[in-house]
């Protein structure tokens, strides 16, 4: 019987070809967009899950009451004793370590040197909790030195090539003298911190870090290894008595409450943990639920147009039905029959999905920047996923048909009355109504995305973001030559500024504010940035009170600063100029006047507001060097401080960015979430048409008498159009009504991440509701202009 079935399907796809290749082509484009972000949610996932410990392991994160800081109180840091006494006051807690993050060291072998920025500082412990493959040397041995380093594979060769590493020397910052006493397989790419180098903890007091065992002094990151069984929050519930015992004063408080340490599981950092000082940067749960939900959506819009599709091919075979039920067939065996034939086109459709995933995988790989693989045989729960796929998409695409075709009655199609029911032209409107629903809403979504994109593009931040070059001085030689080669840079005809400091959108420290004569219930966070006389002027930051920075008062030489119109609010001061302020709150240096008021700028992205700020000046502090150039033969520009960098900074790589590149960064997820819903937006219109262009078949044909008999009675082709379109436009114009609502529900909720956002305008829903009527109806006038131009004789022969 069941291979009855097959053959009868594999001849109705063949016998129907134009209809079969639309249904291939709308579920395998459904499928292949769910494979694809499947295995992208499968990839996020699985971060950390390849330790062996993975369940077990944790990592403590702080929590100072009251300190605030881009949104949250919460800080992946913790002091450095955490981890020893972790071990020395908790028995179920196995071992632990700490892990110190170092970037921007010059690393030298012999004559090849290199800019890394992933260095990392750790106790041996480390390979006790995680899981490191090693090639060559014995992790339990290899940092016992405190002068050893511990290398990739992949860094192994970068440096030694096919020579043995073992035993040979790296050279840090021209400085230190590291020995290769081990290398280690590269760690998975799906960790949310990956290691190139590692040295021993200890060492990092040679790079100038101190007080290693002090409690406020937040510098690493503590893991631990858990013993099975164990409860990580009773283990949590104990920290308040360690904090008591061990740091007592030596320890953040605010108002009575001190610092908490929490507890985050291994395998729920990278998608869940979204605070302060990450070792390395995170993803979010939203965007792996916006994906899949986006999946999802597109699957359903597949299968509804299959459904719309065989309902246009029924009237074909309401005979094939009638003559099978008088020679006995039961409904259930027509069910069996229908459904066959769709779980055949659904594999015939994987192939295609197949071929459509291979093309695609590099370029959407590339645009979710994750190194993502389709080997579906070494993956046998993915292969299972993708077995239920199929099988979901052939059931439930199919199932409406086999129901509704099923129950034709054979008096009913033998006689030819068939194409004059109205039996399930209600589940056909539903259809179309849900189709256009999704894809109104994604249309919708698109736009509201990219509206405020341009809104963060064209905002005034309040400082200029054109014609910048940065760059990076790691280089601590340099620095005392800083003003020197500011000099020598401003000599290029098309350099008009240069100046060192923050950069404007960067100014991520914060402390409490203090100054003479503070009432002691005060306590005000404010952020603080650092810069030069030039800073102002370079970035064209407004001065709305006061002056700015100047060589022609001596005194600012010593210190001074400026405060933004926030921090002038937040610290109450009617007459903030002459103001003293300690800098960084320090009363142990004396305190220096406040010589201007900035108008407000945005200091941090849009999803923040603008908070108290004051900037110091210290032409000493040469972290970032922004240089402002004009666009006249920018390429020699470029060259000419490439020259001088070298020349200043010989041992130095050359590496610059546009100010205008960082500023875009911040944004990369949001611009990422537009290209996706962009995409899929065009890709669900698209398949809604092939659905609805089989039901304007369907309905012509249906009305095929009715359309000669106008003809003949005079109407002319734009009106038997009209006719048959009105009713598809009717459910379009319902799908926006629902869809409006929703859409409107879903961005809303997504702009509230932006303290700064746009308003989502009445055009915006307009306009997705004439996009999706203008695309609706052309698709459906392909249809009824071909059937009203038909010849009115075979029409009335029809039947």
């Amino acid at each position: 019987m069941f291979k009855n079935y097959f053959k009868t399907a594999l001849r109705n796809i063949s016998k129907h070809r134009v209809y079969s290749v639309f249904n291939i082509i709308g579920l395998a484009t459904g499928m292949a967009v769910f494979v694809l972000i499947l295995l992208y949610v499968q990839y996020e996932l699985s971060f950390d899950r390849h330790h062996e410990n993975a369940k077990q392991i944790y990592r403590v994160v702080t929590e100072n009451p009251g300190n605030y800081y881009l949104g949250s109180n919460q800080y992946g840091t913790t002091p450095p004793p955490l981890a020893p006494t972790l071990m020395t006051e908790y028995p179920e807690v196995l071992s632990a370590t700490r892990i110190a993050s170092r970037g921007g060291i010059l690393v030298a072998c012999e004559e090849k040197s290199f800019l890394e920025e992933r260095v990392h500082f750790c106790d041996p412990q480390t390979f006790e909790i995680f899981t490191f493959d090693f090639i060559r040397g014995n992790p339990q041995t290899v940092l016992q030195d405190p002068l050893s380093i511990v290398l990739s594979e992949k860094m192994a060769d970068k440096y030694f090539g096919d020579q043995d590493p073992m035993g040979k020397v790296l050279r840090f910052d021209n400085a230190l003298d590291f020995v290769v006493t081990g290398v280690f397989e590269d760690m998975s790419k799906n960790s949310h911190f990956t290691m190139d180098f590692i040295v021993p903890f200890e060492s990092i007091t040679k790079t100038g870090v101190s007080n290693l065992q002090s409690w406020s002094n937040n510098s690493c990151y503590t893991y631990f290894l858990l013993q099975e069984g164990a409860d990580a929050d009773d283990l949590e519930a104990k920290f308040p008595a360690l904090i008591d015992k061990y740091a007592g004063d030596d320890i953040w408080s605010w108002k009575g409450q001190k610092t908490r340490y929490l507890l985050q599981p291994l395998t729920k950092i990278h998608l869940y943990s979204h605070i302060n000082f990450e070792i390395s940067a995170n993803s979010d749960i939203k965007y792996v639920y916006i994906f899949a939900s986006i999946a999802f959506l597109i699957l359903i819009i597949a299968c509804i147009n299959y459904m719309n599709l065989a309902t246009a091919r029924s009237a074909q075979r309401a005979k094939e039905v009638g003559m099978r039920k008088v020679v006995g067939a039961l409904r259930i065996q027509l069910i069996r029959q229908f459904l066959g034939e769709s779980i055949v086109l659904a594999f015939i459709s994987l192939l295609v999905t197949v071929a459509i995933v291979d093309v695609c995988l590099p370029v959407f790989s590339l645009f979710v920047e994750r190194e993502l693989s389709f080997k579906v045989i070494e993956n046998l729960p993915f292969l299972l996923g993708i077995l239920a796929i199929v099988l979901f998409v052939g059931l439930f695409a199919g199932s409406y048909p086999a129901l509704y075709m099923s129950s034709f009655r054979p008096v009913s199609v033998l006689r030819g009355a068939y194409s004059r029911s109205l039996k399930g032209r209600g589940m056909r409107n539903v259809l179309v109504v849900t189709q256009f629903v999704i894809s109104i809403t994604l249309i919708i979504s698109t736009v509201v995305v990219r509206n405020q994109l341009h809104f963060v593009k064209n905002k005034d931040m309040g400082y200029s973001r054109e014609q910048i070059i940065v760059l990076t001085i790691y280089d601590r030689n340099l620095r005392k030559k800083m003003e020197t080669l500011k000099t020598e840079l401003k000599r290029h005809p098309n350099i008009s500024q240069v100046s060192s400091g923050n950069l404007p959108n960067h100014i991520n420290s914060q402390t409490l504010v203090d100054w003479p004569g503070k009432p002691e219930d005060v306590d005000a966070p404010i952020y603080v940035g650092v810069a030069d006389y030039d800073f102002v002027d370079l970035f064209e930051i407004a001065i709305v009170e006061g002056r700015n920075f100047s060589r022609e008062f001596p005194a600012d030489a010593n210190g001074a600063f400026l405060l933004n119109e926030t921090a002038v609010e937040a610290l109450g001061w009617d007459s903030p100029l002459g103001r003293e302020l300690y800098h960084w709150g320090n009363k142990n240096r004396p305190p220096r006047k406040v010589v201007g008021i900035m108008k407000d700028f945005h200091m941090h992205s849009l999803h923040l507001e603008i908070k108290p700020l004051y900037i110091f000046l210290d032409p000493d502090y040469h972290w970032n060097l922004s240089i402002k150039v004009k666009t006249i033969d920018l390429p020699q520009t470029i060259g000419f401080i490439e020259e001088k960098m070298k020349e200043f900074s010989p041992r130095y790589p050359f590496t610059y960015q546009f100010f205008d590149d960082i500023f875009d960064r911040a944004y990369r997820a949001e611009r990422r979430i537009g290209t996706i819903f962009s995409v899929f937006s065009l890709l669900a219109i698209l398949i809604a048409c092939l659905g609805l262009f089989g039901l304007a078949s369907f309905t012509a044909l249906q009305r095929t008498r009715e359309i000669g008999i106008r003809r003949i009675l005079g109407a002319s082709v734009s009106d038997i159009a009209y006719n048959l379109s009105q009713e598809f436009s009717k459910w379009v114009v319902m799908a926006n009504v629902i869809a409006w609502p929703v859409a409107y529900f879903v961005m809303n909720r997504w702009l509230q991440s932006f303290a700064y956002r746009i308003h989502i305008g009445i055009f915006t829903f307009v306009f997705a509701g004439i996009v999706a009527l203008a695309v609706a109806l052309l698709t459906v006038s392909l249809q009824t202009i071909k059937a009203a131009t038909a010849n009115p004789v075979d029409a009335l022969r029809y039947e």
